[in-house]
């Protein structure tokens, strides 16, 4: 398939080409847009897209990409452990002797029966 555009592109692009600075943005390219790419393609199910339209494939693109980029975040972030301490009072003895019969009653609810 040729377009009017081929020529243009064919000559632009080999004389940009020589240029150090293209071929730097190149790489950086290589490093930074490929691999979401190939993850993408991977991971995320992309190989095929199975909706119909332009508009159905370019919803499940920007699912893929907004999974992709929070997937992304969470992993740059600092994991916080949270901890809570909550202060118990003392039993007393009435309220210590209860607290004792509801544990052996709750042990003995979870012991197998006796066979006879």
């Amino acid at each position: 398939m040729r377009s009017a555009f081929d020529a243009a592109y064919r000559l632009g692009g080999s004389a940009s080409a020589a240029t150090k600075a293209v071929g730097r943005m190149r790489r950086v390219q290589q490093r930074t847009v490929e691999p979401v790419f190939g993850s993408l393609l991977h991971h995320y199910g992309l190989r095929r897209i199975n909706v119909r339209g332009q508009a159905g494939a370019h919803k499940s693109m920007l699912l893929a990409a907004v999974a992709y980029n929070l997937k992304k975040l969470l992993r740059a972030q600092p994991q916080q452990q949270v901890a809570m301490v909550v202060a118990v009072p003392l039993l007393s003895s009435a309220s210590a002797a209860g607290s004792r019969y509801w544990l052996r009653a709750r042990h003995n609810l979870t012991k197998a029966p006796r066979k006879a």
